[in-house]
């Protein structure tokens, strides 16, 4: 069962392979980019998870012009269609061996800046251990991660949920503000999240 909203009605004569496109893997994922996070040129970024959603943040990636385009995913099979989709690194949590956090933010030390850390991270799993991970891999300071098809409108602080790739508002309600704490106890009291969480609660 569907809402109303989250249909189209398509000619039956309608070839799929091409109305495909006009579905959510494409207009969410290379949203979510050019969109939502707004991603320029030279920018660093990770992707969680490669599946539909993933491999069109990553194609958006390219579009927009990002240096650094790191795939996560405990699926090996995905590197090859990642690499096709304009991923430049590619990281299975489960053969390096250490935290991912640490070492994805080491990936992305460069040059002068050796504090590491993406300018763009994007969650395309919906699990919250892996949102929390997203959100720490961000640079500091100025860092956005962007959690896809969670809720429409504004977490707090840098943390984005587009819903189909859509801009982003600030929302003025208690609903939003119950989901604020119920990510707070998701992130098992995470100094940067719980930040974030207050700069919103604040705003509310």
């Amino acid at each position: 069962v569907l809402p109303e909203i989250a249909l189209a009605k398509i000619r039956p004569d309608a070839p799929f392979e091409k109305v495909c496109y006009i579905g959510c893997g494409v207009t969410t994922g290379i949203g979510a980019v050019i969109n939502t996070a707004k991603v320029e040129e030279g920018a660093k970024a990770i992707v969680f998870g490669l599946g539909g959603i993933g491999l069109n943040v990553l194609q958006g990636l390219r579009l927009a012009g990002a240096d650094m385009i790191i795939g996560v995913d405990i699926n090996n099979d995905r590197k090859a269609w990642g690499e096709r989709f304009g991923m430049t690194h590619f990281v299975n949590p489960k053969e390096i061996g250490k935290d991912l956090v640490p070492y994805l933010v080491d990936m992305t030390k460069q040059g002068a800046d050796q504090i590491g850390g993406a300018d763009y991270t994007f969650d395309c799993t919906g699990n919250v251990t892996v949102m929390r991970q997203a959100l720490e891999a961000c640079h500091r300071g100025w860092g956005v991660s962007v959690i896809i098809g969670v809720v429409g409108g504004f977490l707090g602080g840098n943390v984005l949920a587009p819903m189909l790739g859509a801009p982003t508002e600030t929302p003025n309600d208690f609903s939003m503000y119950s989901l604020l704490i119920a990510m707070a106890s998701a992130a098992a009291a995470s100094a940067s999240a719980l930040a974030m969480i207050s700069a919103c609660s604040m705003r509310l």
